[in-house]
């Protein structure tokens, strides 16, 4: 605990000079004289973590601790020059610090209080301004680091100063946190670039309105691919970030401009590479004090297949991959014998996958996952499921993904070809006819589809789409069947499967009988069957499908 005594001098008339600064201006306090008119008194005062005056140059600062209380005054009543006092701490691990400052009330309105932070170099790295009766202040974190040529020797300096001294009294805390994962100012160019380490993120911050810019550097020792990721707090501000990854000779490999009010992470594509240094770039404009963090990622080729291949496991099967499902899959990747979209199907047709028994909604979320890498927007989501439930396969989705943007970026950050693929089966190519074929089976048959049975009928109108065919398929692939034939339906259950099947509603009373009285004097079904298939309504039915 430092002891500070405070000398009051009571003149006169009640007014008061404090003695410090009396010192300055040549006035001796080794004895105390009394003369006429002059009563002088001396008051003791102990007090904790106090400035030690004289502090007004970085010379003379009072050292602090970090994370303690911190009390000073601003001394000088009349005075018309500005106080200053200045403070120093030292930390011995790199990591990141925050300054809370507050002041009393008895500052008039006309005077002003700076804080500054400086590095060990003496250059600010922050400055605020408490002008009129704004009491309080808090400094945005910082990374601080140490114990290299570049960063300083820990040693930062905190300057406390006023524009009209009077006396008054204020306090300061420096908050300081041990992380590795903070930037160390001033890293303002390549030579002083802090260091990342692949997949490790890095917080930092501009610290000087614009000015400041922000260098990272990793070195690439093999052929592989870089993606740079960037995320930053939210701002409600119209001014941008300036992101480049560009390499020892400044070539450009990848630059970016984003709002800040930006608020998910930006993630480049996968940026093929050669040995030797690369840097990230970090600047902007009016970004002052807004926190980001930025990340690196390397990738081999042979990393890159793995990483890729691990996902799969885990999105398809939910674990982890075996050692020899692994080497394989990877293996096959990388000899080009299978394509990004052919390990897609191999997981999410394989037993495996379908011993889980996922619904079609859970099978649709999964292709979005490992496709696009992302959970499905509620539109797509409802299509998808939709045309499974009408008995298009798995394969669609594989054929609807695999030329999307979204499926070429994912591919592109693993360093993998997205490959082709088009459908084999019958009822994964024309969605309107597979949905009509399998609304037969459930409308006429009273039962789901079977595969096979919905892949023939749907070849068979995607050859001819006529709707006499149309019609035929309807007649003789359904109601001329055995298992039709085989339910022994009465004449009344016969005109109402019709109905459900090429009207699309259950019958009305006087529909029904009237149907019911021509079977009954002697037409055939057959006869009658052509009444519905012509009809408007299943001509609207067919429009809904495309036919």
């Amino acid at each position: 605990m430092r002891i500070r005594l405070n000398y009051n001098i009571f003149m006169n008339g009640g007014k008061t000079m404090n003695v410090k600064k009396l010192r300055r201006v040549g006035v001796l306090m080794s004895s105390f004289v009394l003369s006429a008119g002059l009563f002088f008194a001396m008051n003791l005062t102990a007090q904790a973590a106090n400035e030690a005056e004289d502090n007004d140059t970085f010379e003379t600062a009072t050292a602090i601790n970090v994370n303690e209380d911190i009390h000073g005054t601003m001394d000088g009543q009349g005075l018309t020059h500005c106080e200053n006092d200045v403070y120093k701490f030292t930390i011995t691990e790199p990591g990141s610090v925050s300054i809370d400052f507050t002041r009393d009330n008895r500052v008039e309105q006309g005077s002003f209080y700076y804080v500054t932070l400086f590095d060990s170099n003496q250059k600010e790295m922050w400055k605020e301004q408490l002008s009129g009766d704004k009491m309080s202040v808090s400094f945005l974190t910082l990374g601080a680091g140490l114990g290299t040529a570049y960063y300083g020797d820990g040693t930062y300096y905190v300057q406390v100063a006023c524009h009209e001294p009077d006396g008054s009294t204020y306090n300061f805390k420096v908050n300081y946190t041990a992380s590795a994962n903070w930037e160390a100012e001033n890293n303002g160019d390549k030579e002083k670039a802090n260091v990342l380490v692949s997949g490790q993120e890095k917080n930092g911050v501009i610290t000087s309105g614009g000015y400041d810019e922000d260098f990272y550097k990793m070195e690439v020792t093999e052929p592989g691919y870089l993606t740079l990721h960037l995320s930053n707090e939210y701002y409600d501000n119209p001014n941008e970030w300036y992101v480049t990854l560009l390499d020892a000779n400044d070539q450009v490999w990848y630059k970016t401009t984003l709002p800040m009010k930006n608020t998910e992470e930006q993630t480049s594509d996968a940026i093929e590479v050669a040995p030797g240094t690369y840097y990230v770039r970090v600047s902007g404009t009016s970004t002052c004090g807004i926190r980001y963090t930025v990340r690196l990622d390397y990738y081999s080729p042979v990393e890159q297949v793995r990483a890729f291949v691990t996902r799969m496991y885990e999105v398809a099967l939910g674990r982890t991959p075996d050692a020899e499902g692994l080497n394989d899959w990877t293996n096959r990747l990388l000899s080009g014998d299978a394509q990004a979209v052919n390990i897609v199907q191999g997981f999410l047709c394989s037993d495996e996958y379908a011993n889980k028994n996922k619904t079609n909604g859970e099978i649709v979320n999964d292709c979005y996952l490992a496709m696009l890498g992302r959970q499905a927007d509620p539109d797509g989501y409802n299509d998808w499921v939709t045309k499974l439930d009408n008995g298009m396969s798995v394969n669609a989705i594989f054929a609807g993904f695999v030329g999307s943007q979204e499926f070429n970026n994912l591919c592109a950050n693993y360093g993998i070809q997205p490959g082709t693929y088009a459908v084999t089966e019958a009822r994964d190519q024309n969605e309107g006819v597979t949905a009509y074929v399998a609304r037969l089976y459930t409308q006429a048959l009273g039962r789901g589809y079977d595969k096979d049975g919905l892949n023939d009928w749907c070849s068979k109108i995607i050859a001819d789409t006529s709707r006499d065919n149309i019609i035929q398929v309807a007649a003789n692939g359904f109601f001329h069947s055995k298992e039709f034939q085989d339910k022994g339906l009465t004449d009344e259950e016969y005109v109402k499967v019709l109905y459900r099947t090429f009207l699309g509603r259950e019958a009305e009373p006087d529909g029904l009988e009237s149907w019911k009285k021509q079977l009954a004097d002697g037409k055939s079904r057959d006869d009658i069957l052509p009444g519905f298939a012509n009809s408007q309504e299943f001509t609207d039915i067919m429009q809904q499908y495309g036919l």
